[in-house]
């Protein structure tokens, strides 16, 4: 028997270095892994953080761009009223450029038939008074500009009678 035993315990020892062995490298082997594991966590946490971090700048541009598309709108819209204003004005001051072009062109050619013939329907002083009246139905800037434009035509109108 004890030459069983001394046969069987150096194999019994093999199998247990053996086995010990295996145990250490699957334990290292998780271990491994385990690190691995971990270090990938961490490069996935700090990419989460950057691309957080890149997430909340970009909605905050949104933001501005979204702030700045409303301010244009905004002026675009107020653009649009403004062009519409000048476009109705333009036409009102065409219309007045036409209607005196054509009392003057009529009191010209009067001039020129040497008072003779029909009178115009228009005088001077009804020009002046109908120009006179036309800007003080504009809004002007300041009342300074309305009252010099009033007074000018008051003079000028005094000095026709």
């Amino acid at each position: 028997m004890s030459d069983f035993l001394d046969w069987i315990a150096p194999v019994l020892s093999f199998v247990a270095v053996i086995g010990a062995a295996l145990l250490a490298y699957k334990g290292s082997k998780d271990t491994d892994s385990t690190d691995r594991l971990s270090k990938a966590a961490g490069l996935y946490s700090d990419y989460a953080d950057k691309m957080e971090k890149r997430v909340a700048a970009v909605e905050k541009k949104n933001e501005e761009l979204e702030t700045n598309q409303d301010e244009m709108n905004d002026r675009l819209e107020r653009s649009e009223k403004d062009a519409e204003i000048y476009k109705k004005e333009a036409g009102d001051y065409r219309q007045l450029i036409l209607e005196v072009i054509q009392w003057i062109t009529e009191l010209i050619d009067w001039e020129l038939r040497e008072y003779a013939g029909p009178q115009p329907r228009v005088t001077l002083n009804m020009v002046l008074t109908h120009l006179t009246n036309f800007m003080k139905s504009r809004n002007f800037d300041t009342p300074d500009e309305a009252s010099r434009g009033e007074n000018d035509a008051d003079r000028r109108s005094s000095k026709t009678t």
